[in-house]
């Protein structure tokens, strides 16, 4: 029974087991049946994508172009980090006949064995691109590292060499400040009759007693005037030359009365040739009956009056022929004119005049250079401490800043529900707000004053780096300061700072002869008819040049066209060249026809360029001269113009440049020799006790400052007279702008290189390098070796580069066939030349040095910083 009930238990469970089992079946089949359901509706909805099948090769073969392409793209950038990989080679198979499938089979295959072998390659070059950029990383991190360790001893060593360069300019300043004081003892205890230029108040008083003398001016005291008033002029210049830019009050003083000055002599000699003027019979000289000349020459000035004496006028004659045109030679000027036939004459005179001086170029606003930028100006210690700010702005800059927090500006309690109560703030006027105030966090500055201490930041590799983006802004700053240098001028106009007028000016008038004196028969008395203002009265004469030009020729019959056709010949007939060349003549005959012997006191190392002086305008201007030729072998240059003036002859002023080569040595005697040689003249300088000498002039073509070889003078003095005889080897910051084939240098770090080779002069050599030109703004390559002048055998040059950052020797020679920047070994860091001395020259040379002269340093450096032979050899 209780086996029974048992098992009867148990049918019981398992039944109900069944049960829920199919139960839930049915659950699962109606769920089922649901879904399928919901995705047939789905699908009716929705159209089937139509599944296409991909070709396995063409689906291989556009993994693999992608692959190759992110391959490409990995090698430029290894090759820009220098990492050389070799290309991935798929091997082909055997060319045969295969079938399709076998030929698809084959390419998957090979396109998969490809496949892997670039993604293999891939993975390599990843990790080289990976490795070389953490390698760069870390060697740029020691880079700026030891860039700071080095700007350091560089600003160390600079401030210490700067010191040294400020002693001997304070010396020389103070030696010629001693000399003027000197000087001026000296005049005030001879009491000259010439006034102290440096006085304004004892020249104006000289100029108000030559106005009170001046309407009685003779030639004769004229020409004495004139040689004390250059004189004056002269001291004038050297003062405004070498004035200080500080006391701009006197220095506009000085200016001021030296045009009083000129204007005073232009009117002395206008003066002068009135008085002559007035009395033709007594003053001039008469050539025959109806001409009569005078002329004077002194050191310089000379003077040329041609005229036709005032006759009684005849009775008209119809039978007399025409008058010839008048052609005057000047003898003393070496000068002739042809004058057209519309200038008789009649009651006029012709004056022409010569003088050695020029008081008009520097009126012109050519002649005066362009401001430089401050950059220029500074030393190199300046600059280097300039160009250390603008590379810690530039990291500054350019930074990882870090993200600002969000700030959550105000908090109201209509939005918070959770908290239950309300946030108030009470303000100043005890009013309560519903917002609580936020204080934002302080932004960094992005911009420093030049005193301020910029924050160093973490290192971050930038592209440009800091030290190409400072090179950048200096590329850009000289080629903007050449862009503002150049002057842009009309083609006729010209420009003082590429030519120069050289030997003078002359002056050709046309005058009306004054009203002449009558003599009384009865009686020893003259009277004379007066025109005031008693003055030179300048006649009005211009002739507008038009050139002759052919008629156009008609358009030929068909026989004629037939007829040239068949002679094959366009040529005029020789009667019409020769009617033509007749006509283009007469046009030129209604010009003035000028001769002139170009002086023989400067040297033209290039042709003359004629000029004239546009009182207008204030320039020289080619303007009106027209059928310029030259004769080299008579030095004679012919030209026609259709206006008097004033007239000069222009010259190239850099003829010379640039150098070919230069030689730096010192002598026995503790004098410097420095040879230049120039683009056509060989020169030699030396400096003794603080004056220079030209020892040697070659290849000049005349005499010209042959009589100064051998005589020392201060540098300002040498370089006045060498630019006043036509040989300017004494470039301006503009010059770059007006001369070929130059490499220009950064300009502090040259000045301060000039200044050291100076300082050492006495004990090395320096010799010109072809490496120079090449080497860019920032480089300075020269030869340099330790030289004894009392030992026969000198030791061999070595190669020296001087950056703005340090100098050093380099392992490179001039007859090396590429140009080297690798140091010699075993050679500290040094900062300039001075200290490289320093470091690589033994206690004997080091001693030598110390005592070289002040004056001799001081004024060698400034004849290399006049001439910059690295910028312009």
């Amino acid at each position: 029974m209780v086996d029974d009930l048992g098992s009867s238990k148990v049918m019981l469970k398992s039944l109900t087991k069944v049960e829920d089992d199919e139960k839930k079946a049915k659950k699962e089949k109606k769920k089922k049946e649901k879904e399928e359901k919901k995705e047939k509706a789905k699908e009716k909805k929705e159209p089937k994508k139509v599944e296409i099948k991909k070709d396995p090769v063409k689906t291989a073969e556009a993994e693999y172009q992608a692959m190759r392409k992110k391959m490409d793209e990995l090698k430029k950038i290894a090759m820009e980090t220098g990492i050389l990989e070799e290309k991935a080679h798929v091997e082909e198979g055997p060319k045969k006949k295969m079938s399709k499938k076998e030929k698809a089979r084959q390419t998957a295959e090979m396109a998969e064995k490809a496949r892997q072998e670039m993604e293999a390659q891939m993975k390599r070059l990843e990790e080289m691109v990976k490795k070389k950029a953490e390698e760069d990383r870390l060697a740029a991190i020691e880079n700026e590292r030891k860039d700071a360790v080095e700007h350091a001893l560089r600003l160390e060593q600079l401030r210490d060499s700067f010191n040294l360069i400020q002693d001997i300019s304070d010396y020389a300043a103070q030696k010629i400040q001693e000399e003027n004081e000197q000087l001026e003892w000296k005049k005030y205890l001879a009491c000259e009759k010439l006034p102290n230029a440096a006085m304004c108040d004892q020249m104006n008083t000289y100029l108000h007693l030559w106005d009170q003398e001046l309407e009685v001016t003779t030639v004769d005291l004229a020409s004495q005037r004139t040689q004390d008033v250059l004189t004056l002029l002269r001291t004038l210049e050297e003062l405004i030359d070498t004035g200080s830019n500080e006391d701009n009050s006197k220095l506009e003083n000085w200016i001021w009365i030296r045009q009083l000055f000129r204007e005073y002599q232009t009117a002395s000699l206008d003066v002068a040739t009135y008085k002559l003027l007035r009395n033709v019979e007594h003053n001039l000289n008469r050539i025959n009956i109806p001409t009569a000349d005078f002329s004077f020459k002194d050191d310089f000035v000379t003077l040329c009056i041609w005229l036709r004496v005032m006759l009684p006028i005849p009775l008209p004659n119809p039978r007399r022929p025409p008058k010839p045109r008048i052609d005057v030679n000047f003898e003393l000027m070496e000068t002739s004119i042809l004058f057209p036939a519309a200038i008789d004459c009649e009651n006029a005179a012709i004056r022409a005049m010569y003088l050695k001086y020029d008081h008009m170029s520097d009126l012109s606003e050519t002649f005066h250079m362009p401001d430089v930028p401050k950059e220029y100006n500074m030393d190199l210690l300046e600059a280097s401490k300039y160009e250390w700010r603008v590379n810690l702005k530039y990291k500054y800059a350019n930074r990882d800043k870090k993200k600002p927090q969000p700030v959550v500006q105000e908090a109201t309690t209509d939005q918070d529900d959770n908290l239950g109560q309300k946030q108030t703030t009470e303000s100043p006027e005890g009013k309560t707000a519903d917002t609580e105030p936020v204080i934002e966090p302080p932004t960094e500055p992005e911009d420093f004053n030049s005193d301020e201490e910029i924050p160093m930041v973490p290192f971050k590799q930038l592209k440009p780096t800091p030290s190409q983006h400072v090179i950048m802004l200096e590329d850009n700053l000289y080629m903007e300061t050449r862009e503002k240098l150049q002057y842009n001028l009309p083609e006729d106009d010209i420009n003082l700072r590429e030519f120069v007028i050289l030997g003078g000016v002359y002056h050709f008038n046309l005058l009306a002869q004054p009203p002449q004196p009558q003599d009384f028969i009865t009686m020893e008395m003259t009277i004379t008819g007066l025109y005031l203002p008693k003055k030179l009265e300048v006649l009005p004469f211009k002739v507008v040049y038009v050139p002759y030009v052919p008629p156009a020729e008609p358009e030929p019959t068909p026989v004629q066209s037939l007829t040239r056709s068949l002679s094959m010949s366009l040529r005029k007939m020789p009667e019409e060249v020769e009617d033509e060349t007749k006509k283009q003549e007469e046009a030129l005959d209604k010009l003035i026809a000028v001769n002139i012997k170009w002086p023989q006191h400067v040297i033209f190392l290039e042709l003359p360029v004629v000029c004239r002086w546009d009182e207008e305008k204030k320039l020289w201007s080619k303007e009106e001269i027209l059928d310029v030729r030259h004769n080299e072998e008579k030095c004679i240059i012919s030209f026609r113009t259709g206006v008097f003036g004033i007239y000069g002859l222009a010259t190239y002023r850099y003829a010379n440049l640039p150098f070919q080569a230069y030689d730096i040595k010192p002598e026995e005697d503790g004098s410097v020799t420095v040879q230049l040689t120039a683009a056509i003249l060989m020169l030699e300088f030396n400096i003794k006790n603080g004056l220079i000498c030209i020892s040697q002039l070659q290849n000049s073509p005349n005499m010209t400052l042959q009589d100064v070889v051998g005589t020392y003078y201060k540098l300002n003095i040498l370089k006045r007279l060498m630019k006043e005889s036509g040989i300017d080897i004494f470039p301006a910051f503009d010059a770059f702008c007006y001369v070929k084939g130059t490499s220009e240098k950064q300009w502090p770090m040259e000045k301060h290189l000039y200044y050291n080779i100076a300082q050492i002069s006495n004990s090395f050599n320096f010799s010109w390098s072809r490496w120079n030109v090449q080497a860019g703004r920032r480089k300075i390559v020269l030869q340099m070796r330790q030289y004894l002048p009392d030992k026969g055998k000198q030791k061999n040059h070595q190669m020296l580069l001087v950056t703005p950052l340090k100098a050093t020797f380099i392992d490179c020679t001039e007859v090396s066939q590429v140009f080297s920047e690798k140091e010699v070994e075993s050679l500290k860091f040094c900062a300039d030349l001075y200290h490289l001395m320093k470091t690589t020259s033994g206690i004997f040379i080091r001693n030598k040095v110390t005592k070289a002269s002040k004056d001799s340093v001081c004024t060698l450096a400034q004849f290399l910083i006049s001439t910059r032979i690295f910028s312009f050899s």
